[in-house]
């Protein structure tokens, strides 16, 4: 009976070392990207359509030895740092040798010793008081319902960068990417500029601070509401001192436009009279 060759099985690309996975060109990559990019169904929504986030991630991958698709399924780039899943980089890990020993594994407290090929370690622990103090354990739901799960994965990623660099090379947990996408802060949007008063009523509540909406007004209550705005404007009103001059007539402060035109007659009447008494000279004392 002849000996049939014995196939030694290649190990997925997901935990192959750097040297086994086909490096892609350029060139090369960009097309994969193309391909791939209208891929529905194969590959995660937010590539898709998108060849310029496929061929970055696609890059990503390959500088720590990942295959095209496999950095597609683990990777998010998120301010152009590769976020996987603990999974993904306990894999890592010991595709390069590395032992983990969970040390303690518990709700409130976890500790993970990380020992590299040539025999130095490194013991990672995360415990609730430090998750509190890094605003973690109440701030997302995760923490809440898988604290052990969560503990875990950041004992994992803090141990790898710190003693397996060249697994890791700055690499985060998927829990992580919302910390590295707060580091920058949006710019605060400014405040819009309201359009310059058009209509004559737009005119009259600009003249007193308060504002009118776009509609058709009355012509002679547009008229009247002017004269009342251009009077108590000539009158030095701000306008809370004519929203008090309203509240002493028991009127409501609101647009004058939205007054009826016996309320806006008894206001400019009322004005007149305070122009009138503000003009008369002052009589000397004899």
């Amino acid at each position: 009976m002849t000996d049939l060759p014995v196939v030694q099985a290649a190990a997925p690309a997901l935990v192959r070392h750097r040297g086994a996975v086909a490096a892609l060109s350029i060139p090369e990559a960009m097309q994969f990207a193309e391909a791939v990019a209208k891929a529905d169904g194969m590959i995660p929504r937010a590539y898709l359509g998108n060849p310029g986030k496929i061929l970055a991630c696609v890059l990503a991958g390959q500088e720590l030895g990942v295959g095209p698709m496999a950095s597609l399924r683990a990777f998010h780039i998120v301010e152009g740092k590769p976020c996987a899943a603990a999974d993904f980089w306990v894999a890592r890990l010991r595709a390069a040798g590395y032992r983990l020993d969970w040390i303690t594994r518990e709700n409130e407290c976890v500790s993970l010793r990380l020992t590299a090929p040539d025999g130095s370690s490194i013991t990672e622990t995360w415990d609730k008081p430090k998750a509190v103090a890094a605003g973690l354990w109440n701030g997302k739901d995760n923490w809440r319902k898988y604290p052990q799960a969560m503990l875990s994965a950041r004992c994992i990623t803090s141990a790898g960068r710190a003693l397996a660099g060249e697994v890791m090379f700055g690499c985060y947990e998927l829990d992580e990417a919302d910390e590295i996408a707060g580091r920058r802060q949006p710019a605060p949007a400014a405040a819009p500029q309201a359009p310059a008063p058009q209509t004559a009523a737009e005119r009259v509540a600009a003249a007193i601070g308060g504002s009118v909406e776009a509609a058709i007004i009355d012509p002679e209550v547009a008229g009247l509401a002017k004269r009342v705005g251009d009077l108590a404007k000539q009158l030095g009103y701000s306008r809370e001192a004519f929203f008090a001059f309203l509240a002493q007539r028991d009127l409501p402060a609101q647009r004058l436009t939205s007054f009826t035109v016996a309320q806006l007659e008894a206001m400019l009447e009322d004005l007149a009279i305070q122009a009138e008494e503000s003009a008369e000279p002052e009589h000397a004392v004899e």
